[in-house]
Formats: structure tokens, C-alpha cells, sequence
């Protein structure tokens, strides 16, 4: 059996070290872009939701009958309001921006809390918070 000269040999070496880069450089190439498009819609999604809020405009802890208005220009959804004792109740209410929606919560004494999200036009849900503490001007005394 006759060998290979050492100059093929060297060749060949070179060839299949750079094919072997160019495959790894490729396929690097293509995850970094994937990555980068998901992070880049990622960030426009905090962005477009940024300050987003429940705006809780009347709150009577006594008969938990809540008014809360959209402030943002995305859709925001209302999950559930919680009391300060852990107490809570579902609400799924969705709110256009800026309208206005009256809607049973949870009974408190001191806090309300409502939690939610912000739907970004991308389809990503950011959650977002709205509160009513007693003394505040949203706080309808019983």
C-alpha cells in the first residue's frame, strides 16, 4: 500500500480544517441571529408596555365593587384582585385603552391589589399591578 505525499497530506488537512470552520461559523452565524431577533422582541415588548398600570379610579371595601380605568394604548387584561390578607377573587376582565370597567373584587379592610398584563402587539403578555389602600383618594369610605 502506497502512502499519501506529505505536501496532499498537509493539503488535505487544510482543506478539512477550514470546511469544518466554515460549518461551525455558519451554524454560529445562524443561532446568534435567533437569538438576537428573540431578545430584540423581547425588549420591544417591555418598551411598548412600559408604565403600564391598572388604574383603579373607586374601590368600597366593604362591598368590593371596583372601577378601573385602562390609562395605557395597549390592551390590558385584570386576572385578580387580592386583600391584604391573601384573600382573592378572579376577575378576567379585558380593558381597551382607555375605557372604563366596574366589576366585583375581593372585600378589603386596609389594601387592594389587582394583578394583570399588558398585551403588547407582538402577542407577549408583561405583567403589570394596580393598587387602592385605604385613605387613598380611590378608596370609597363605607
Amino acid at each position: 500500500m502506497k502512502a499519501i505525499s506529505p505536501l496532499i497530506g498537509a493539503v488535505l488537512l487544510i482543506a478539512f480544517t477550514v470546511a469544518v470552520a466554515a460549518i461551525v461559523g455558519v451554524f454560529l452565524t445562524t443561532m446568534t441571529r435567533t437569538t438576537v431577533g428573540g431578545v430584540e422582541r423581547g425588549v420591544a415588548g417591555q418598551a411598548e408596555c412600559a408604565g403600564a398600570y391598572i388604574d383603579v379610579l373607586q374601590y368600597n371595601g366593604t362591598s368590593g365593587r371596583l372601577v378601573t380605568r385602562n390609562p395605557t394604548s395597549n390592551r390590558i387584561y385584570i386576572i385578580t384582585s387580592m386583600n391584604e390578607t391573601g384573600g382573592s377573587v378572579t376577575i378576567n376582565a379585558a380593558l381597551s385603552p382607555g375605557t372604563i370597567n366596574s366589576t366585583l373584587a375581593t372585600v378589603a379592610s386596609s389594601r387592594l391589589t389587582l394583578t394583570g398584563f399588558c398585551e403588547t402587539i407582538g402577542g407577549q403578555n408583561i405583567s403589570i399591578m394596580g393598587s387602592c389602600v385605604r385613605g387613598q383618594g380611590c378608596w370609597v369610605a363605607p
